[in-house]
């Protein structure tokens, strides 16, 4: 078995193909692959996190087989970076990967396992050979863990899942009905009424603008890469959680409000300022026949904004952040916005890093990130002796905010990551805003309002 490092290149390729007749094919980067090019860093790799824990031990061969079988059913998964024309760079959707991107390590206990997890999604995978993503296979005594680290600029969350899900069911022998349909082919929703729409877009701009409040960083140190924090709610919490969706709110609104409550008491409770607390959320852009299908980019971030007087009462934090929500599906904003971004693809290259240094300046950054990939119908079971017990996300994130939270549900218990990086927070603060979103989250639940240091 490997060490525990992981090889910057990894090894040459022995993953079996179904795609020997394929040819090498190009494909062109789209606005939100581009987006996610530039934001990669070798200190704050752009990856997503995905893992699953199972209820046994994985057999290395097999899965390995699995991995294989998976990457051929998903054209991008395969992808690596070739040159364009003029200064662009493009997709080369190769017939078979070039490397192997498994990795088994050994982990003796939980600290361990943390620290094998925080390496893989630390990792700036090189998009220079395929596949774009690496995969860990961590052992331990409670169940073995597959985790998987996709660099954003080759696929969203809704990839990484729609990959796992093709990795367990090929390794439990299952039929795999997965869409077929290319990245390029699918279709992101043409927003109506464009002058309604230029509008819509002008006001997103104009909020993306506003400077945004910052966490107060404590017991951070200056190193690069990401630590991950896991919280859980057990069955009767997700259950309570859920029965406050009602009315047009939604589960992803309340863990939003719960999120911006916890950062207010953060912030004040450590003489910060919580004046515009921003969280950015990402819009799932695939059409309905294939919202959790295709391997690709297809979610574009918008930020949730609410003030102090929002925040004096939990109930009225629910209700704006309602009302923003429901904004954002009705008028179709991020479909404006990733149209517009196809347009500032075809500018020079001098003003393209223009605008690009201008939306990394510390004025314009957001306070978090909120990521929820939503409730999980189907398992990530690698077979009936190896049964789905935890499954995690996170996406990424960089400085100044510092903290990116991805949630989801699975077999009926609230998963929750709270991704940081170093100089932001330390174990131990971490920890302490875990449980400051947990209550905040229990008290939403449960109706009650939520105290506040302010």
């Amino acid at each position: 078995m490997a060490s525990a490092d992981l090889s910057i290149t990894g090894r040459l390729a022995t993953v079996p193909s179904e795609n020997k007749a394929h040819r090498t094919v190009r494909q062109s980067f789209c606005a939100l692959d581009e987006a996610s090019y530039h934001l990669d860093s070798a200190s704050a790799p752009w990856s997503v996190h995905l893992e699953v824990r199972v209820t046994g031990s994985v057999v290395e061969d097999r899965l390995r087989h699995a991995v294989g079988v998976a990457l051929a059913r998903h054209p991008r998964a395969r992808a690596r970076l070739t040159a364009g024309r003029g200064n662009r760079v493009e997709w080369e959707i190769t017939p078979e990967s070039d490397v192997d991107p498994l990795d088994v390590v050994v982990c003796s206990d939980d600290d361990a396992l943390r620290g094998a997890r925080a390496e893989l999604q630390s990792l700036a995978v090189p998009l220079v050979m395929s596949p774009p993503l690496r995969i860990r296979l961590a052992r331990h005594r409670d169940g073995d863990v597959v985790m998987l680290n996709v660099h954003h600029a080759a696929g969203d969350g809704i990839a990484a899942l729609c990959l796992l899900r093709s990795i367990a069911r090929a390794y439990a022998g299952r039929p795999d009905p997965v869409a077929q349909t290319p990245p390029e082919h699918v279709q992101i929703p043409a927003p109506s009424g464009r002058c309604g729409q230029l509008r819509a877009l002008a006001g997103e701009l104009r909020q993306a603008a506003a400077r945004s409040a910052h966490l107060v960083p404590i017991g951070g140190a200056d190193r690069p890469g990401y630590q991950l924090h896991h919280l859980v709610l057990d069955t009767a919490q997700t259950a309570a959680l859920a029965a406050k969706a009602t009315a047009g709110t939604t589960v992803n609104d309340l863990l939003l409000a719960g999120l911006h409550l916890a950062l207010d008491s953060w912030n004040c409770g450590h003489c910060g300022a919580a004046g515009r607390l921003s969280v950015l959320m990402p819009v799932n852009l695939r059409p309905k026949t294939s919202w959790h299908e295709v391997f690709g980019n297809f979610s574009f971030m918008v930020p949730v904004v609410t003030r102090p007087g929002d925040r004096a009462e939990p109930t009225a934090t629910v209700e704006v952040i309602r009302r923003r929500t429901q904004h954002i599906k009705r008028q179709c904003t991020p479909a404006a916005a990733v149209r517009f971004l196809d347009v500032l693809q075809h500018l020079p290259l001098p003003a393209k890093q223009g605008i690009a240094r201008l939306a990394a300046s510390e004025r314009v950054i957001p306070t978090a990130i909120l990521s929820n990939l939503g409730r999980l119908d189907d398992d990530l079971d690698f077979g009936p002796e190896l049964r789905a017990s935890e499954v995690w996300f996170s996406p990424p994130v960089r400085m100044p905010m510092g903290l990116a939270v991805g949630a989801l549900t699975a077999a009926g218990r609230l998963h929750l990551v709270l991704r940081y990086r170093h100089p932001l927070f330390g174990p131990a603060e971490i920890a302490g805003l875990a449980d400051s979103y947990r209550a905040a989250l229990a008290h939403l639940a449960a109706g009650s309002p939520v105290g506040s240091s302010r």
